[in-house]
C-alpha cells in the first residue's frame, strides 16, 4: 500500500496517568520534551483514525464509538515498510489482544511517533496529564498499528472491544520540528534497522527447548540450544547437536525429508509447533535419535556411496518410519537415486524434490 500525504496538520488528544510516563529533551537548554508512555489500544486507535471528531475525544466513555474507525494512512507516510499482511508476527499481534490482552504491553516492541508539536497540560493535581500532538507520524509499528486494526475489523463485538481496552503498548513520541528533516529521518531508518533477530533465536527460550537441554544432559549429549553455546567446557560429550540441526531431524522423520535441507527458516516459524509440539514429538526418543544420526555418517563412509548432508535425512526418515538399519536404509536410498538419475538434475537438486521421498514410501507399500 502507498501512503499519501493528506493530513499533516492532524491533531489529537489522550489521557496519561503521571506514573505511565516518561519525559527526556536533548540538553537542558533544549525546549523540545519528548515523550515515552503507556497508551491502551482503544485510544492508539482512536487518535490514529480518519475520523477527526474522535481523534480529539479524549473522554470517550463509550469504547464502542471506535468499531468504524479507519486507519489514517497519512500517518504511515514517514514509516518504511508497508503492511506485510497475514505473516506469523502479525497473527500473533492479533491472538495476543484476543487471548493475552493484559501482557500485550510486555511482548509488543512499541511504535514510535515524531510530532510537530507536543503539549503537555497537568490536570486532576498533577495524577493525570491531557496530551496534544499536532502534525505527527508513525515512524516505527506500521506492522503493529495496522494489525490492531485489522483485529478491529474482525472483533466488533463487546469481547473484543473489551480486549483492545485491557491491551496496552509502549509509545515514544518525539518532537521533532518541521524543518529538521535530518533528525526525523535518522529516527525513522535507526528504528527500524536493528540487527534482526531469527525465529531460531526467538524460541531458544522457549520451554520445550529448556526440556530437550536438560534432558539430554543426562546421555551426555550437548544440545546447544543457543547460538555458541559451549556446554561445561570441562565434559567431553559424546554428541553435540544444535536445536536448528534436530529440528532438521525431526522435521524430517515426521515425513518431510526433502524440506528439512530447502525449508530451514520455517522450522522455528510455521512449522515449530507440529514439530516440538505435537503428539509425534517424544522426548524420551531423542537421545536415541541423536546417536542414529550421529552413526549414519559413519556408516556412510565405510561404503562406497557419495556423501551429502541431505542424504542424512532421507536415512534417519527410513530407520524411524520403516524400522530399517542404518546400513540398509542407505542402500535403499542409493538404488532409489540410482535409478532416478538424469543428465538434467543432480543428485543433490534432486534430494530437494518430494519425488525421492515418495519412491521411498512406495517402494515400502509394495514390499
Amino acid at each position: 500500500n502507498y501512503c499519501t500525504p493528506t493530513n499533516f496538520n492532524k491533531i489529537c488528544k489522550f489521557w496519561v496517568s503521571s506514573n505511565e510516563m516518561l519525559s527526556f529533551s536533548k540538553n537542558d537548554l533544549s525546549t523540545q520534551t519528548s515523550f515515552v508512555l503507556k497508551m491502551s489500544l482503544i485510544d492508539l486507535i482512536r487518535i490514529t483514525s480518519k475520523i477527526e471528531a474522535i481523534n480529539n475525544k479524549y473522554d470517550l466513555e463509550n469504547d464502542m464509538e471506535i468499531i468504524n474507525c479507519q486507519l489514517d494512512y497519512s500517518l504511515l507516510f514517514d514509516n518504511v515498510r508497508g503492511y506485510l499482511g497475514n505473516t506469523i508476527y502479525n497473527n500473533n499481534i492479533q491472538e495476543t489482544i484476543m487471548n493475552s490482552p493484559d501482557e500485550f504491553f510486555m511482548y509488543n516492541n512499541g511504535i514510535t511517533m515524531t510530532s510537530e508539536i507536543i503539549n503537555s497540560a497537568e490536570k486532576k493535581s498533577g495524577s493525570k496529564f491531557l496530551m496534544t500532538l499536532k502534525n505527527f507520524q508513525i515512524v516505527n509499528g506500521g506492522q503493529t498499528l495496522r494489525s490492531i486494526y485489522e483485529y478491529l475489523y474482525k472483533n466488533k463485538d463487546e469481547r473484543g472491544i473489551t480486549s483492545l481496552r485491557k491491551a496496552s503498548i509502549l509509545v515514544r513520541v518525539f518532537n521533532i520540528s518541521e524543518t529538521d528533516i535530518r533528525l526525523k529521518n535518522r529516527i525513522a531508518e535507526y528504528t527500524n534497522s536493528q540487527n534482526k533477530i531469527e525465529n531460531s533465536d526467538l524460541k531458544s527460550v522457549d520451554d520445550i527447548q529448556f526440556q530437550i537441554e536438560n534432558y539430554l544432559k543426562d546421555f551426555n549429549i550437548l544440545y546447544r540450544r543457543k547460538i555458541g553455546d559451549l556446554g561445561d567446557e570441562v565434559k567431553n560429550y559424546e554428541i553435540i547437536i544444535s536445536k536448528e540441526r534436530l529440528a532438521q531431524i525431526l522435521y524430517a522423520i515426521n515425513g518431510h525429508p526433502n524440506g528439512s535441507g530447502s525449508q530451514k527458516k520455517k522450522l522455528f516459524g510455521d512449522y515449530y509447533d507440529d514439530i516440538f509440539r505435537s503428539s509425534n514429538f517424544v522426548l524420551e526418543k531423542i537421545p536415541d535419535i541423536c546417536k542414529k544420526y550421529e552413526q549414519i555418517k559413519a556408516v556412510y563412509d565405510s561404503k562406497k556411496y557419495k556423501y551429502y548432508e541431505l542424504k542424512l535425512f532421507y536415512i534417519i526418515y527410513i530407520i524411524e518410519n520403516y524400522k530399517k538399519e542404518i546400513s540398509d536404509a542407505i542402500d535403499i536410498l542409493e538404488n532409489i537415486l540410482g535409478n532416478k538419475k538424469t543428465t538434467n538434475i543432480s543428485e543433490a537438486r534432486l534430494l530437494l524434490k518430494r519425488e525421492v521421498k515418495e519412491s521411498i514410501d512406495e517402494q515400502f507399500r509394495n514390499a
